[in-house]
């Protein structure tokens, strides 16, 4: 039986109060109806967006919104049909928490997995992995984090200790610690032959979503995991190091990096309830806007234009102008002409 071991410290408890508060801002945001669709297709977009930044084939917020529409462009890219397998699990998801008897399971998460490999791998391919054969080479790298002492024969079962254990502890612990240690669970396991990362992140998806995470869809899974996973990795990494089968660590930092997701989703709403053209200068003389693309940056290598235009919610023009003053000021740095220009951090 899985059974983990965890201190409920200070910094947990504090993390989880700033995840209840930021969550009630959210919920009681003061925006129109049609500000709150056009947040909702920009979160559907970013979810897709990310999800391309973590298999390495960067494309611009234009197309992943045509993906996340189910507008598929190009059929012959492997990558391509991957992204859209992603949007699809993201409905199926979405749609399945319409039943608010169904809770994740083994059956649940092979769905995800099937959605996620149909039209790329061939149906047989959909299964539990052989523990001492790792196929799952994909843009994966967590592939390092796999708990390799686990026997051929009691995958499944480690896997149905892990949901057993999040099921039984349900009047015990909270429910985000409960979501935090079964994630950190599954990313040990990665019981499939193929894409075990997003089907973990569509799992964690539909944990957060169920117990009201995820508010109105503004915040991305993909974009929660893409920002965090370097961070994730090592904590992961140090845990079954220096404090095996102790998850305090990582239920800290999960749950401080949510906290952090959703003040930042909260005040991009803010920032866009009360959207001013003429805003007033901070930091370097930068605007509001030139200051989070920089933030954002830090999490994606390159965007584009129309990408800022989507993102900020500004005229072209605007784009342009907010662009080439960073790039003047030496904050940002230009690659490629026309249509293919695109724009990063200087010091990247």
């Amino acid at each position: 039986m899985f059974n983990p071991e965890l201190l409920i410290t200070n910094k947990i408890l504090t993390n989880i109060v700033n995840i209840e508060k930021e969550i009630l801002l959210l919920n009681g945001s003061d925006i129109t109806t049609q500000q709150k669709i056009k947040l909702k297709a920009t979160s559907k977009a970013l979810y897709i967006f990310h999800a391309s930044h973590m298999i390495g084939y960067n494309i611009g917020l234009k197309d992943a919104e045509k993906i996340s529409e189910g507008k598929v462009f190009d059929q012959e890219n492997q990558s391509v049909v991957v992204l859209n397998n992603i949007r699809n699990m993201h409905e199926f998801i979405r749609s399945s928490l319409q039943d608010d008897y169904i809770d994740i399971d083994s059956s649940i998460l092979l769905h995800m997995n099937k959605i996620l490999l149909s039209n790329w791998k061939e149906v047989w391919e959909v299964k539990f992995r052989n523990p001492q054969l790792i196929e799952d080479t994909d843009w994966n790298d967590w592939l390092h984090l796999t708990d390799k002492t686990i026997e051929p024969l009691t995958l499944q079962d480690e896997l149905r200790s892990a949901f057993d254990w999040y099921k039984i502890t349900t009047q015990k612990l909270y429910p985000l610690i409960r979501i935090a240690i079964l994630i950190y669970r599954l990313i040990q396991i990665a019981p499939f032959s193929h894409l075990n990362k997003f089907t973990i992140i569509g799992a964690s998806d539909f944990l957060l979503r169920k117990n009201g995470y995820i508010s109105d869809d503004y915040l991305s899974t993909f974009r929660f995991f893409d920002s965090n996973n370097s961070l994730f990795k090592d904590v992961i990494a140090k845990i079954s190091v220096e404090y095996p089968n102790n998850l305090t660590l990582w239920v800290e930092h999960f749950t401080e990096s949510l906290a952090r997701e959703l003040k930042s989703v909260s005040m991009d709403i803010q920032e866009f309830a009360k959207a001013n053209p003429k805003q007033k200068k901070t930091f370097l003389d930068l605007n509001k806007r030139q200051l989070k693309i920089l933030k954002y940056l830090q999490t994606i290598p390159t965007i584009k234009r129309e990408d800022y235009v989507q993102i900020m919610e500004v005229s072209t023009m605007t784009a342009f102008r907010d662009l080439n003053d960073l790039v003047t000021k030496k904050l940002l740095k230009v690659d490629g002409r026309g249509r293919a220009t695109r724009y990063h951090l200087a010091n990247r």
